[in-house]
């Protein structure tokens, strides 16, 4: 008898409490419920695009101990877990579209700094960023954090510069999410 190939998701999904070889959850007079099928439906091209996003990662120095898995079926990747910073939570979600076999993306990673952080001292952090670049020195800004959400309001000169100034909060250790509330100087 051939054997049957592993669940796709066993052992990922935490949320689902099985592993790998466990007996099937519903009874359903004899038949798996539909959770246990969708776990063994992974197709070739989910399991792929699974695997290049893990090996990526784990190919990325920036993403070295955090603790996320991948999730793919019909196309759509979960990740979830957490990491340490919010840089980390972009890089994961920049590694999924990278494939293209994707076409849609649920970031569901949490950041969890190693120590607790205020807001006042991620408002100083970045206080301190957009005093020592002359990138905008020109530009006013109202930032607010609020349990580590940071809130930029403002009018930038170049869409460049919003970039620019997300990758550098996303560093920030304690940043959890970030909003920009911009405008464009003409």
């Amino acid at each position: 008898m051939p054997e049957q190939p592993a669940a796709p998701f066993a052992g990922r999904l935490k949320a689902s409490g099985r592993e790998a070889g466990a007996a099937p959850r519903g009874d359903r007079g004899g038949r798996p419920d539909r959770r246990d099928w969708l776990e063994r439906a992974e197709s070739v091209a989910d399991r792929l695009a699974r695997e290049r996003i893990e090996e990526a990662a784990g190919n990325d120095r920036r993403l070295q101990g955090v603790q996320v898995e991948v999730a793919v079926q019909n196309g759509v990747v979960l990740l979830y877990g957490s990491v340490r910073l919010y840089i980390q939570r972009m890089l994961f979600e920049q590694l999924a579209w990278h494939n293209q076999r994707v076409r849609e993306v649920d970031n569901e990673i949490e950041v969890v700094p190693f120590v607790p952080v205020w807001d006042a001292e991620i408002e100083r952090a970045i206080t301190s960023l957009l005093s020592e670049s002359r990138r905008f020195n020109d530009i006013r800004l109202n930032v607010t954090v609020e349990k580590g959400r940071v809130t930029i309001r403002g009018t930038f000169w170049e869409p460049g510069d919003v970039v620019f100034l997300k990758h550098r909060l996303a560093e920030i250790e304690g940043v959890a999410a970030i909003e920009m509330a911009i405008e464009f100087e003409t």
